[in-house]
């Protein structure tokens, strides 16, 4: 009964007096109202995004096409193929310097040994340097210049498999040089 007194008495019937609103009345009444507004808002929203999203597709598939059609055009020449080629060979060197980099400071003091160990008076023609293994091509006037060089390098110990290999050719009997051919390892 207590409630019938907090009542407004109306007689106005198309707003009647009702009992006061509890909050699902109030969200139900913001939806059919205000909510569809909004609703039928965002739903344009995303038809729009929809559609921006499918022109920037559709330029974006076209600019694709269009750079493969300029790529096949332009590879196809002879010129950029070589080009291509040699590009390649040029990645491949970049990756095998890369790859004995490491052992290039030993081998590079090896090379200075062993053309610091060879005397003024015998004549270096060309050197062969392979892993381990030493190869020299020399001339010498004397014969005692050459087995003073190889008993030199018999008796160090970071050198085995010495072998001498003289040569004549008409070439050395006109210069006066004698040629030999020294090879050996180094002992690691």
């Amino acid at each position: 009964m207590s409630r019938n007194k907090e009542l407004p008495k109306s007689i106005n019937l198309l707003e009647p007096a009702l009992e006061p609103e509890d909050f699902w009345t109030r969200a139900y009444r913001w939806i059919l109202s205000i909510g569809r507004h909004m609703l039928v808002l965002v739903e344009v929203i995303v038809l729009i995004v929809f559609g921006i999203r499918f022109v920037i597709d559709k330029i974006n598939n076209d600019l694709t096409k269009d750079i493969n059609n300029k790529i096949s055009t332009h590879l196809a020449s002879p010129t950029q193929v070589r080009q291509e080629s040699a590009f390649r060979e040029y990645q491949k060197l970049l990756a095998d310097v890369k790859r004995i980099q490491n052992s290039q400071v030993k081998n590079s003091e090896r090379f200075s040994y062993v053309l610091d160990t060879i005397p003024t008076n015998l004549v270096l023609r060309s050197i062969s340097f392979q892993g381990r293994e030493v190869s020299l091509s020399m001339s010498a006037d004397d014969f005692n210049d050459i087995s003073a060089y190889t008993s030199k390098i018999n008796s160090n110990d970071q050198f085995e498999d010495v072998v001498v290999d003289l040569s004549k050719d008409d070439k050395s009997q006109q210069d006066g040089a004698i040629q030999f051919n020294l090879s050996f390892k180094f002992v690691d």
